[in-house]
């Protein structure tokens, strides 16, 4: 009977019988206590709550209306103006108005920034693209996204590829539509040594905040006592002034304000949240991920701000005069 801390979905092609069928790569760690006299070792490849990778594919239905939180106005807004964050903020790498300072009693804890920096140029070819893409996204253009898939599909995770179709795009609150939201939201990109389509061509990966926290945060491979590894169990909040609510809603108290920095998952509180709430959809952009501060406060941040190592980022590149998505790396 082993707590699961969120759902690893990586795959493609069609599936049937179950409504909502998730193909996953997985490892799962299990405890030696529970597992005294055996020589197998299984690791679980356990994604957290914050991670928007619940991937329903083609031919399993569509994912469930997801309920949003109370008094909730950020649910389908972009990550710049949202009631999660103090203030409306400028991306990484945009200029803007220095926010007000917040209250030093929110902020009164150690902190272990992260510092996420945009390689593009302004008005570069890649900036257009990107800033039309971004577009796309909060318009729900559907045929926008089509146009960036290519003819064989794109590989998502460890999974074969997927087609239009499999990415029910129809839907404006899909899972691939938050997927997106979620990558394209930080102006953050830079270019990857992924293998190319065509060779000498520049690759780029959005968001490269997984690039960051490995280069900054090198894992140590030591487990919490949980038995979670580093990439499982950081939460990367990603934005200013973010709230830390003692409960998950929006009309919650703020016990806390996090600014680009790594705090812990809570994963006590987050198996009691799927236990409390089994139609919860694990990554929900609009729901909430428990995390406990370095001075031990917990509490819960908006899922819109919430990454972790391994979440979701895409590779472009321009592959005959067209931008594409090549694929979209989830895990390790």
């Amino acid at each position: 009977n082993f707590p699961v801390f969120g759902l690893p979905v990586f795959g493609g092609g069609k599936q049937s019988n179950p409504r909502y069928t998730i193909v996953a790569i997985a490892r799962v760690e299990i405890s030696k206590h529970l597992v005294e006299d055996s020589k197998v070792k299984t690791q679980y490849y356990g994604w957290m709550i914050g991670l928007l990778t619940t991937v329903i594919l083609g031919g399993c239905g569509s994912a469930p209306d997801i309920e949003a939180p109370t008094d909730d106005a950020a649910a389908s807004a972009p990550v710049e103006s949202s009631a999660e964050t103090q203030e409306a903020e400028p991306q990484a790498g945009e200029s803007g108005t220095p926010p007000p300072t917040p209250d030093p009693a929110l902020t009164d804890f150690p902190h272990k920034r992260i510092e996420v920096i945009d390689q593009v140029e302004d008005g570069s070819e890649f900036d257009q693209f990107r800033d039309r893409l971004r577009q796309a996204v909060e318009d729900r253009d559907r045929d926008f996204i089509v146009s960036l898939v290519p003819e064989g599909g794109v590989n998502y995770g460890f999974g074969g590829p997927m087609q239009p179709e499999d990415m029910d795009l129809g839907s404006s609150n899909s899972w691939f539509w938050q997927v997106l939201d979620k990558m394209t939201a930080p102006a953050s990109c830079e270019t990857d040594d992924y293998p190319p389509v065509e060779t000498g061509n520049t690759v780029w990966v959005c968001p490269n905040i997984s690039a960051a926290y490995y280069r900054q945060y090198p894992p140590s491979g030591e487990e919490n006592e949980a038995g979670l590894s580093e990439e499982f169990a950081t939460v990367i909040v990603i934005g200013r002034n973010v709230n830390v609510r003692s409960a998950p809603s929006t009309s919650a108290q703020v016990v806390a304000q996090l600014t680009n920095e790594l705090v812990t998952v809570d994963s006590d509180a987050q198996q009691r949240l799927f236990e409390e709430n089994p139609d919860l959809v694990p990554g929900a952009i609009d729901g909430w991920t428990p995390v406990v501060l370095p001075n031990q406060v917990q509490g819960y941040v908006y899922n819109r701000y919430a990454y972790q190592p391994l979440s979701p980022r895409a590779i472009f590149e321009n592959v005959d005069g067209q931008w594409t998505i090549i694929r979209v790396l989830a895990g390790d």
